[in-house]
């Protein structure tokens, strides 16, 4: 029998299978097709020689009037503009702060790291904060103290950074009364969260499932209302133990006496404090940020109540309560939690209980 050329049809064909494409390409990777052939891709080149912090999570690429062209930058620390192969640091500012009288303090001699006095500072370690108006401190200069910083979060009034300097002698406060911090939003997550659909993935949080149902309150609640009743209030959390050890305003762990009933991940009152935390094992709360949601933090004893904060979201005002009665949610309530708006509600509403926040401030819908 004689040889016969055969000649492959060009491009590729998903909507048979691999016998029935006689004659044709089934599947590919990495080729295009020229003049009828299949050829194989060039390859990528580097952009940029250019570092960037963090792990690239979304790109975006546009041009100007004038014809430049830009490519946005999204990392779950920073953003970034490109142009020209250089990366322009655009990471929005959350806030900007003027310290107390000097609010950094070295540690050990030789060492880098600088505490920094910052009451209320909301900020989650690897958060950036930028230093403005400090002056030399136990031989770590101006230029060094002046510049970004990542942080390490001790508490929700004090935090870390770690300086391109040294300490001359060690425990030194300084900085002067001119320190002004100006804080970058928060970061995010620097793993991969798996989920399926949109908004299946979380922005530097913690994802749990929710409960849903309607406000049951003839006539709606009204902006000074501090109970409400639900069609169904069973699933909306409540909790309560006890600490089995003092605290002090500065502690960064907390034991309790049963911590079972408790989140993995939320908010507690102690007196009048609310601290929230991020693990919750072996009947010890940690990862707190104290002081939080606008309260003070503060000293307790061993034995006093912990009582879990829930959350409520109404709309788009958040509600904490601490504590229910059958399906209606009657004590600490707070409206208008997390800067969220007070508002007048109907009483046909959709609500959702999020127990655990997701990021610093930011909640899934």
């Amino acid at each position: 029998m004689p040889l016969s050329k055969i000649q492959f049809r060009p491009g590729v064909n998903r909507e048979t299978t691999s016998y029935g494409d006689e004659n044709g390409w089934f599947n590919s990777d990495l080729i295009r097709f020229r003049k009828g052939r299949p050829e194989k891709m060039g390859g990528w080149t580097r952009l940029s020689s250019n570092t960037i912090e963090g792990t690239g999570r979304s790109l975006h690429v546009w041009a100007a009037l004038n014809g430049s062209k830009y490519m946005g930058l999204g990392t779950e620390t920073k953003f970034y503009i490109e142009e020209g192969g250089g990366y322009n640091d655009v990471t929005p500012i959350r806030a900007t702060t003027t310290l107390g009288a000097n609010p950094l303090k070295t540690g050990s001699s030789g060492s880098a790291v600088v505490t920094v006095t910052a009451p209320g500072h909301g900020a989650v370690s690897g958060d950036f904060v930028t230093f403005s108006g400090a002056t030399t401190t136990d031989g770590i200069t101006a230029a060094q103290l002046n510049t970004e910083h990542e942080i390490t979060v001790i508490d929700s009034n004090s935090y870390t950074v770690t300086t391109a300097g040294t300490a001359s002698s060690g425990n030194t406060a300084g900085g002067g009364s001119a320190v002004v911090a100006t804080y970058q939003i928060n970061t995010g997550l620097g793993t991969v969260v798996s989920g399926n659909g949109w908004g299946a993935g979380t922005w530097g949080g913690y994802s749990t499932d929710y409960s849903q149902t309607t406000l049951n309150d003839t006539g709606g609640i009204s902006n000074s209302d501090t109970s409400f009743t639900l069609t169904s209030a069973s699933d909306f959390e409540t909790a309560s133990t006890t600490t089995s050890a003092n605290l002090t305003a500065a502690s960064t762990t907390i034991s309790v006496a049963d911590s079972s009933s408790f989140p993995a991940k939320g908010t507690i009152k102690i007196g009048s404090e609310n601290i929230r935390y991020g693990t919750n094992s072996g009947n010890v709360f940690a990862d707190l940020t104290r002081g939080d949601d606008g309260t003070t933090a503060a000293s307790s004893s061993s034995g006093d109540t912990v009582t879990f904060v829930g959350l409520v979201l109404m709309e788009d005002e958040l509600i904490q309560y601490t504590g229910k009665s059958t399906n209606t949610i009657n004590a600490g309530v707070a409206r208008g939690a997390r800067g969220t708006t007070v508002g007048r509600r109907p009483d046909v509403q959709r609500l959702r209980r999020k127990p655990v926040l997701l990021g610093q401030d930011a909640w899934s819908w």
